[in-house]
């Protein structure tokens, strides 16, 4: 007679299992999905530690950093130690300019297994802290380990863009062209990295191929250093025809060429390095 209750409560624990189980993964699918504010709402009363990581997971993509660490804390108090858990983390304190923490979740990651976002991290660390030469260390590791990250070959040449190393940034950005033909902030870059070696006609065949393409994001941008290639060939004409198409598109660079160049007496040309880090 005592079997039944029991084998009824083995088949109820077991039931509540499955259908939690089958919550979580179809969680994971909306996350997978980027149904990110649903899955933020699904885990509101999160009580396990898988819950509070997809929960802090879905924050952190929404870049709602500060309510993403808060969530990740909850999750470690609740046990959780994986990769993800550490990885994710560190890269949420690093958007919060927390790199101590940052620091002590990547070296984590990294003792659960090797990953090319890890030496990234800490490569992009270092750039912000204008540690160049380590930066470039940490991004060839990166590169090392996995030769297709895009975002390692394009922030090594930006290091490279602020060492005057503008042969080696030209070659990482091609690199980054070949791997992410339609990110044409590349593009940009190597147009840079030719005007600083005085290939002024390269940089304007790059630059007039993304203002053919009418590229929104990247338009303003082409057009300024279309301006200051042709300057720099003695075309003031043309350079004023390309700043102002610049001004128009909201550079404030090219609005204050227009005015103390174009229209005023001034003819010192401000050389922007400025490299765009967004993915």
């Amino acid at each position: 007679m005592r079997i039944l209750p029991f084998t009824f409560f083995l088949l109820s624990l077991t039931s509540s299992f499955q259908l939690w189980s089958q919550s979580i993964d179809e969680l994971k699918l909306a996350y997978a999905e980027e149904r990110f504010e649903w899955v933020v709402e699904q885990t509101s009363e999160a009580t396990t530690a898988e819950e509070f990581l997809l929960h802090a997971d879905a924050h952190h993509k929404l870049g709602q950093f500060e309510q993403a660490m808060e969530a990740y804390q909850l999750a470690e108090q609740k046990g959780m130690n994986s990769f993800d858990f550490f990885m994710n983390r560190g890269i949420c304190a690093f958007s919060l300019g927390q790199f101590e923490q940052m620091r002590n979740d990547l070296l984590e990651a990294k003792s659960i297994r090797e990953d090319a976002r890890i030496p990234y991290y800490f490569g992009a660390m270092a750039y912000l802290e204008e540690q160049h030469k380590q930066a470039a260390n940490y991004l060839k590791d990166a590169i090392d380990l996995d030769p297709t990250y895009m975002e390692a070959h394009y922030l090594l040449g930006a290091v490279y863009l602020e060492q005057n190393k503008n042969l080696s940034a030209e070659l990482a950005f091609i690199k980054c062209i070949e791997l992410r033909p339609d990110f044409h902030q590349s593009k940009i870059n190597l147009a840079l990295a030719y005007i600083e070696q005085f290939k002024f006609q390269e940089a304007l065949e790059v630059l007039e191929r993304i203002i053919e393409s009418a590229e929104k994001t990247a338009l303003a941008d082409a057009y300024y250093q279309q301006g200051v290639c042709r300057y720099q060939m003695h075309d003031s004409v043309g350079a004023c025809e390309s700043w102002t198409q610049a001004a128009a598109l909201g550079d404030e660079d090219a609005t204050k060429h227009v005015a103390t160049i174009c229209e005023g007496k001034q003819r010192k040309l401000r050389r922007r390095k400025t490299v765009h880090m967004e993915f």
